[in-house]
């Protein structure tokens, strides 16, 4: 069995997003919660890098940003 998931960022088209991947806990969901797979991966746009600067800032004990 798989455990955790990613956060990752991207741009494109001058639109800056953030993306939750929860989906290697898929494994564990039953049969009857597969309405939930929709759930596990979700995109949020930004319009500006400043939007989602402030909105990892709001939640920093959750992401933290670093450069490669």
């Amino acid at each position: 069995m798989l455990w955790g998931g990613g956060n990752f960022s991207d741009n494109k088209d001058n639109k800056h997003y953030i993306i939750i991947d929860e989906g290697t806990m898929a494994d564990i969901l039953d049969e009857d919660d597969k309405d939930l797979l929709d759930q596990l991966v979700k995109i949020i746009e930004f319009e500006t890098e400043e939007e989602l600067n402030h909105y990892l800032e709001d939640r920093s004990g959750r992401f933290r940003k670093i450069s490669i």
